[in-house]
């Protein structure tokens, strides 16, 4: 019998190379969270103002890490047949010890992604994908993991991984349990429109 994948949600994951410097998106992300407060869920976003952070990182020392995720997101998009993607937004998270995020999507975005600045260990809070497709009410506790049949995935990054998924699938941060805190850049990417 013949085996059809009715509809198929993959993630990308890589490692950013050592060449491309980060330190200085770690150091304006303490700077904003020394001055801002925590949300609901206990971190810090940055995106308290929109324009911002916009369409480009800052210049010259967001440039080259710009041209990397520009060239690997556009790869992803055209895998998967979607048009030229460019930058939206992007934001800093801070999660200190005890912080976590909801459940969401990303809404206008076809492709999201975290970039992994800095990660204490497994300890720290995975980024968890669901389902929303009820399949939890009907697949046993028990069952064996396998894409077709399970309903929640975590992925335990590392520094200086970047993770890149649809902005349609939903997605959480588990709870920080480690002391230190867990340091990322979130971006979206959408569609370009002649």
């Amino acid at each position: 019998m013949k085996k059809v994948s009715l509809f198929e949600t993959p993630m990308w994951q890589s490692k950013l190379p050592d060449s491309i410097d980060t330190s200085w998106l770690t150091e304006i992300a303490y700077e904003k969270y020394a001055l801002g407060k925590l949300n609901d869920c206990n971190g810090f976003q940055t995106f308290e103002n929109e324009e911002e952070m916009s369409f480009i990182f800052p210049l010259p020392q967001g440039l080259k890490l710009q041209e990397y995720l520009d060239s690997m997101v556009n790869n992803i998009a055209k895998e998967l047949g979607l048009p030229m993607v460019s930058l939206l937004n992007y934001w800093l998270n801070v999660n200190p010890t005890g912080a976590y995020n909801n459940l969401h999507k990303h809404r206008n975005a076809l492709l999201v992604g975290n970039l992994y600045l800095k990660v204490p260990d497994t300890n720290s809070g995975g980024i968890e994908f669901v389902r929303d497709d009820d399949a939890d009410y009907y697949v046993p506790t028990d069952a064996d993991y396998n894409p077709t049949v399970g309903t929640r995935l975590t992925v335990q990054p590392q520094e200086r991984d970047i993770i890149v998924f649809p902005g349609w699938q939903s997605h959480a941060v588990k709870i920080n349990k480690h002391n230190l805190d867990r340091v990322s850049l979130s971006f979206n990417y959408g569609a370009i429109t002649q």
